[in-house]
């Protein structure tokens, strides 16, 4: 089984969820380092780590456990490798990492969205 952590289309509610239908929704959780940004994309945000000069963040999302299986179909869908990458994060109050999906090329793609501020700490939201 993987962890796959999401913050777009696949959340609960969004157009692409049914993907995850059959895996176990574990909780919502934040990433643990607030290096993010988030960039909307349109129909779908991105996410690419910070880069000198910009605002970043932590990113919000749903935590999944999911089968190879669908792995696999959430790879195709989110192009990995080709438009996106999908690599290991920490998510605060969380001992084991979690897959997340992570903008390639990032200066050619939408633009920044603003994060919000929540408590002590900035946050990013779709």
């Amino acid at each position: 089984m993987h962890r796959v952590f999401v913050y777009g289309s696949l959340k609960r509610g969004k157009h692409n969820n049914d993907l995850l239908y059959g895996s176990r929704f574990i909780g919502e959780r934040l990433t643990q380092d607030e290096t993010w940004i988030m960039r909307s994309l349109g129909a779908f945000p991105g996410v690419v780590k910070k880069f000198y000069g910009s605002l970043s963040a932590s990113i919000s999302g749903d935590l999944y456990e999911v089968d190879d299986n669908t792995l696999k179909r959430l790879d195709m869908l989110e192009g990995n490798g080709n438009f996106y990458n999908r690599e290991l994060v920490r998510l605060r109050n969380d001992d084991e990492p979690a897959w997340m999906y992570i903008l390639i090329n990032h200066h050619s793609y939408g633009s920044d969205m603003q994060p919000f501020y929540e408590g002590e700490t900035f946050v990013y939201r779709w």
